[in-house]
């Protein structure tokens, strides 16, 4: 679609949120945004998200740590965006001319702009809460910008992940999940007409003990800084002795680099990542994944590179 064309229908989807004041997301909500990639979900599709949610805490009432405690974190909500421009981009802003950058942001406002110290980098802050996916989408568009990227990299951004309505992955987390938690319950439901069928509980081929699977040997905690544009430095949590593979791949799921691969201590480590490949050449700017592989399991975490 058109970007001029896709602004208007946005514009037209929120415009009647824009003068209220910002909402206040419940996980039904958060769900909704997240499987119709919008600025405003539907509403029947809100309330349908609503009474699955409903359905499977009546189903699986009472679990130690388990469906009662799970819950979708707002704290991607908020409209932030990371935007790098091009040299051109970003002096012709400089400058005060970059109209189709000020353009997005009138029809998007009121928005705060803070430098990051990263190269002709800045971060978008919007008082309206919006989808920063959606948001993110739309910038990166524009010409003069070459990466646009929601600014929810520090860490996860929520307990529950959903492809489509009546299909719902939940993740239970512990942990400083503001820094990257460390996720130790998995659940995969379906709801078919209210009833509540559980596929699949990462690490339990039973329902039986739920509240006793024991953790994973090795757990990925996350990088810092990110984004980054020298180095980042990979942190995971290893429990009992074991062999780890850290490996890092571009979003194509080529291989980019491996980090380590053998035995691992107990305690916290970490694997530094200087942005290049394994002949020792520079990524481009973009979105990367940390893969850290321990007795069959995966876990992965995003990284951004700007350089």
């Amino acid at each position: 679609m058109h970007l001029s064309r896709m602004v208007v229908v946005l514009i037209a989807l929120f415009a009647s949120a824009s003068a209220a004041s910002p909402p206040s997301y419940t996980d039904a909500d958060i769900l909704a945004l997240e499987i119709s990639d919008s600025l405003l979900a539907p509403a029947a599709m809100v309330s349908q998200i609503s009474q699955d949610l409903i359905a499977i805490h009546n189903a699986y009432p009472g679990w130690v740590d388990g469906v009662d405690y799970i819950h979708a974190r707002p704290a991607w909500v908020p409209g932030e965006i990371i935007v790098q421009m091009t040299t051109q981009g970003w002096t012709d802003y400089q400058n005060g001319v970059f109209t189709a950058f000020d353009n997005l942001n009138a029809q998007f406002g009121p928005v705060t702009f803070q430098s990051i110290a990263l190269p002709r980098t800045l971060l978008l802050i919007y008082d309206q809460l919006y989808n920063p996916d959606v948001l993110s989408a739309i910038y990166a568009q524009v010409t003069g910008i070459a990466l646009a990227q929601p600014a929810y990299l520090y860490g996860d951004g929520s307990d529950i992940t959903s492809s489509q309505v009546g299909r719902y992955l939940f993740k239970r987390g512990w942990d400083d999940c503001p820094s990257g938690c460390i996720y130790e319950h998995f659940w995969d439901f379906q709801v078919t007409e209210g009833t509540v069928t559980l596929l699949s509980e990462y690490g339990s081929p039973t329902l039986a003990g739920v509240g006793d699977t024991p953790p994973a040997s090795a757990a990925l905690l996350g990088n810092a800084p990110n984004p980054f544009d020298h180095a980042t430095d990979i942190a995971y949590r290893v429990t009992t002795p074991t062999r780890v593979q850290l490996r890092v791949y571009d979003v194509t799921g080529r291989l980019v680099k491996s980090l380590h691969d053998g035995m691992a201590p107990i305690g916290t480590n970490t694997s530094s990542w200087d942005g290049t490949d394994q002949a020792g050449h520079r990524v481009p700017s973009g979105v990367y994944f940390c893969s850290l592989v321990s007795n069959g399991v995966t876990q992965t975490g995003k990284m951004l590179v700007i350089r």
